[in-house]
């Protein structure tokens, strides 16, 4: 069978949602390029277009996917993608609630109350495919139970100070999965995200801080170069005026030539 794998898009400071449970700009670089994902699904996923290094890595890893599981909350938020996922044949949703009552029959969908036995349907279901399990709550539960291969992250270059962790997802789930002794190998794997994250953190700041620093460098030419011109003009019309104090006949038929 395919690797579990947890995946979320993060911002530089470990957000994955504003306070409205909202993604906001974290996902702009799925609309704001020029190839075409998933356009088979556009009636449910709406047009996604991303850039040309984005189709390169997202296609091949969506194209590996052959199941999701998810939280009741993402499924009521998206109605189920229409039973049309943006990846995958495969949903199995995590609820204490069944599947709405006529909703997409035809759709492979598979409603459990138990994080444990969801990913190990959607693993029946995937096959040779790889299991996608979305951040947050269930993400979280998984991880702590040592039931997540995987943890990958999409940091988004944004800052979203004030707005909803990935790390308050999995704190409390983790705790609880160390006192039954599940927690040592989601620990591993959460430390290891969360210090390649920090490096691209890192790598982030340091080049944001190099490109202000060609900005400022850039400004400050522009302005010599301004000051320069400024101060040649000047001189010019200083000549100028005392050419006309010298002889105002012949300054003024200067400005007619």
């Amino acid at each position: 069978m395919g690797n579990v794998v947890m995946h979320n898009v993060v911002s530089v400071d470990g957000f994955i949602a504003d306070e409205n449970d909202q993604v906001g700009p974290l996902f702009e670089w799925y609309v704001n390029g020029e190839y075409g994902l998933a356009e088979d699904r556009q009636d449910a996923t709406g047009r996604l277009k991303v850039s040309k290094a984005s189709i390169d890595y997202v296609r091949p890893t969506w194209a590996a996917i052959g199941s999701m599981v998810i939280g009741r909350h993402l499924f009521d938020m998206t109605n189920g993608w229409e039973g049309r996922p943006p990846t995958g044949e495969h949903v199995v949703v995590v609820s204490h609630r069944p599947k709405p009552n006529g909703w997409h029959p035809e759709a492979s969908y598979h409603f459990v109350d138990d994080v444990a036995v969801a990913v190990a349907t959607a693993k029946e279901l995937a096959g040779e495919g790889t299991v996608a399990v979305a951040a947050g709550d269930v993400g979280g539960q998984a991880l702590a139970l040592g039931l997540v291969d995987e943890v990958a992250m999409d940091v988004v270059p944004v800052l979203e100070a004030e707005n909803r962790r990935l790390r308050e997802s999995v704190t409390k789930q983790r705790e609880a999965a160390k006192e039954q002794g599940f927690g040592a190998r989601a620990e591993k794997l959460l430390q290891l995200a969360e210090s390649e994250a920090a490096e691209l953190r890192s790598r982030t700041v340091r080049e944001s801080a190099d490109l202000m620093e060609q900005s400022r460098a850039a400004a400050e030419g522009y302005r010599h170069e301004a000051e320069q011109a400024l101060i040649v003009r000047t001189t010019e019309l200083d000549q100028l005026a005392a050419r006309r104090d010298a002889d105002p006949a012949g300054a003024r038929g200067t400005d007619r030539g």
